[in-house]
């Protein structure tokens, strides 16, 4: 399942926990954890969303509409292969 959920970061680039729950049938709270361990053991890094954006950013924003709830967000780390 953590092979699965590398792959769909890397071919959607940006995803929710909650679009991959509902692609591997699963809850959003194991992808949560799962995500947090392929951090853990290299293969992805978070970005920190900052409190506050310049108003100008939203648009080109992976997360648009996310703003207020700090969204957590994980990149592939373009060395690490499952």
């Amino acid at each position: 399942m953590l092979e699965k959920i590398l792959q769909l970061i890397e071919q959607n680039g940006t995803i929710s926990p909650v679009a991959i729950a509902a692609q591997l049938s699963t809850s959003p709270q194991l992808v949560e954890a799962m995500l947090e361990d392929l951090e853990r053991h290299g293969f992805l890094h978070s970005i920190l969303q900052p409190d506050t954006c310049a108003e100008s950013s939203c648009s080109g924003c992976p997360v648009s509409g996310g703003c207020g709830i700090k969204p957590q967000v994980w990149q592939l780390h373009t060395t690490a292969k499952p």
